[in-house]
């Protein structure tokens, strides 16, 4: 078998990402109009669990801010932007895919 070449690769990322935007854009469906009961209840869970809707800013006891909560906090949210933005992505890659053809 010939040895794979660094654009045999590259090809073969993007189609392994284009797959996984895919499965994201499946999983929590394309945007609000389209999405179904399950998947809005479960998008609203990681928006509301991931901070999208509230303050990172958490407070220790002492009304303090806590460092570690807020990374915490920070960390949280950076998952359900990052799920948003493949969920944007994916549609946009399809949309382009089908009215670009």
């Amino acid at each position: 078998m010939p040895p794979v070449t660094k654009a045999d690769q590259e090809i073969a990322d993007r189609i392994e990402q284009e797959k996984l935007l895919a499965a994201y854009r499946e999983l929590f469906g394309e945007d609000e109009k389209t999405r179904t009961d399950t998947q809005i209840r479960v998008m609203a869970d990681l928006e509301a669990r991931g901070y999208m809707k509230r303050t990172t800013l958490v407070p220790d006891r002492n009304g303090a801010t806590d460092p570690i909560r807020m990374a915490h906090a920070e960390g949280a949210r950076s998952i359900v932007l990052y799920i948003q933005a493949n969920i944007a992505y994916a549609a946009a890659q399809q949309g382009e895919n089908t009215h670009g053809r």
